[in-house]
């Protein structure tokens, strides 16, 4: 196995070890393991479990589109809803992050790569509610950011808890989007 390819075993293992378990509850060991490869070689590439924590949760390719990615001639509930489809998509193709997002007792780096992680996702949504409060949409006194911060606490929860709730997906999505849509029209 080359160079890159550990690096790429090493970093899906402790993704999975992170989502399952948490900062606290992962094992270096366990890591190696799902890997198949030794903990040293852990050691060599991330020097310490907070290293591999913040390489394995890094905020990649979150919002390819970037922030506020809608189309100029979309609706304003439109956008909203397709930023919210975004932030949902994006969490429910990291687990990992979900787990660092709800996370209790985070490392450190782990906190700071959480907060900008929040910062870049309610971006989207928040200029999404922005653009709408600029057509007469949305109601001027609903703070876009708060907004957007509820829509990362619905879905980061939903999806930490969804095991455990009756509603699919899709039905969380529009639930989240039609109450974020009520609570800021008109």
């Amino acid at each position: 196995m080359r160079r890159g390819e550990s690096r790429g075993t090493i970093l899906k293992a402790a993704r999975a070890e992170f989502a399952e378990r948490g900062y606290a509850g992962a094992r270096v060991a366990r890591i190696a393991e799902r890997a198949g490869l030794n903990k040293q070689l852990i050691y060599y590439y991330f020097h310490s479990k907070a290293g591999l924590h913040a390489a394995a949760t890094a905020a990649t390719d979150q919002h390819p589109d970037g922030p506020g990615a809608a189309a100029a001639s979309e609706s304003a509930p439109g956008a909203v809803r397709a930023a919210i489809g975004r932030l949902l998509s994006s969490l429910e193709n990291r687990p990992e992050f979900v787990a660092l997002l709800v996370d209790r007792f985070p490392s450190p780096d782990a906190r700071v790569q959480a907060r900008a992680w929040i910062t870049q996702a309610a971006a989207d949504v928040g200029a999404a509610i922005s653009r709408g409060q600029g057509m007469g949409y949305f109601r001027d006194e609903v703070d876009p950011d708060g907004m957007a911060q509820q829509a990362i606490v619905l879905c980061a929860g939903y999806l930490a808890l969804r095991d455990h709730l009756s509603m699919e997906t899709g039905g969380w999505e529009r639930g989240v989007s039609e109450t974020l849509l009520r609570a800021a029209t008109w």
